[in-house]
Parts: C-alpha cells; structure tokens; sequence
C-alpha cells in the first residue's frame, strides 16, 4: 500500500476508513444486544411500584435503575401520575426541591415546611450532628430545630460550650 499511495494520502484515507468502520462494526454486532424492542421488565415494575402506593402516595428511589423506569410510566404513559416520585440523590439540590414543592400532574406537591433560603446552595449544604439531648426526635422536631434562627441551635453554640477556639474554625461551619 505505501508503494501505490503517498503517506499524505494514505494517513488521511486510514483515518477515514477507521471511523467509518469502526463505528459500523460496532452497531453490527451490539445492536441486538442493546435493542429493547419486546423486553418490558422495566415497565412492569415501575407499575408494580406504582400501583403498590396509596392514592396520592410518596415514592422514594434511589439510583437510576428504578427512578427512570418510574419517570417513563408517569411521564410517557401517563400512569399513576397522582404519585410523586422522590428521587433522593437529587433531593440534596436546591432546584429539585423547588420542583418537589410544585404540583405536577396530579400529585400534589411535596409537604414541607423549609424555605428555600434554608437549603439554597450554600446554605446548609451539611448538618453537623452532636448530641446534644438524650432522646430521639421526630421529623418535625428535627425540622424546626434546623428552620431555628435560636442561636442555641447553631454550631458556634455548641462550640462555645466545650470552650472550643472558634478563631480557628470556619465560618460556613460556624452557621451550620
């Protein structure tokens, strides 16, 4: 072949064979492997999901697997819609939230009592857990304590109290 061709001519020509033929031998023999075409496992149990929910229910998921199963039953198929899907990797963002307290379709929105000013990006990113009581609290009481503006609820509180040296700690850890 470099007897009949130049290497000017031959570089581009090899270059241009390769990512003709390679991506042509690669659909030619995956393409079976990746069709979907007949395989309804997926739906199946994103309605079996749905469908174990009381009306107007809450789902939580936790990785893709499930979530876009269930996201493809509401959203393309219109099934169930009245259940909201939660999907907890996301619910640690602002905007998802925000979306979560919006109706969509026919599930009402998700109940809180948070403003958006106490889980905006930077604010709150991560709660620092010290104990503090003795006993369990419930959801609520949990909730209130981190809506609190007391600064008895607040990290540089607590730090104080175990006459840390705050100096030396920052001060997004200090408004946790």
């Amino acid at each position: 072949l470099k007897k009949h061709l130049s290497p000017k001519v031959l570089a581009p020509a090899m270059t241009l064979l390769c990512l003709v033929l390679v991506p042509v031998n690669l659909a030619a023999n995956n393409w079976d492997d990746h069709d979907r075409s007949d395989k309804y496992t997926a739906r199946a149990m994103a309605k079996m999901y749905l469908d174990s929910c009381a009306e107007d229910g809450i789902l939580f998921t936790i990785g893709d697997n499930d979530t876009f199963a269930l996201w493809y039953a509401q959203e393309i198929e219109g099934y169930r819609t009245d259940v909201r899907v939660v999907n907890t990797s996301l619910f640690q963002t602002d905007w998802y939230i925000d979306q979560m307290k919006r109706q969509a379709y026919e599930s009402e929105p998700i109940p809180s009592q948070l403003t958006h000013d106490l889980y905006k990006y930077g604010t709150n990113d991560y709660i620092v857990i010290e104990p503090v009581i003795k006993d369990t609290l419930n959801v609520k009481q949990f909730l209130d304590f981190i809506a609190s503006n007391n600064p008895k609820t607040k990290y540089k509180y607590i730090l104080q109290q175990k006459g840390v040296d705050i100096s030396q700690v920052r001060n997004q850890d200090l408004a946790a």
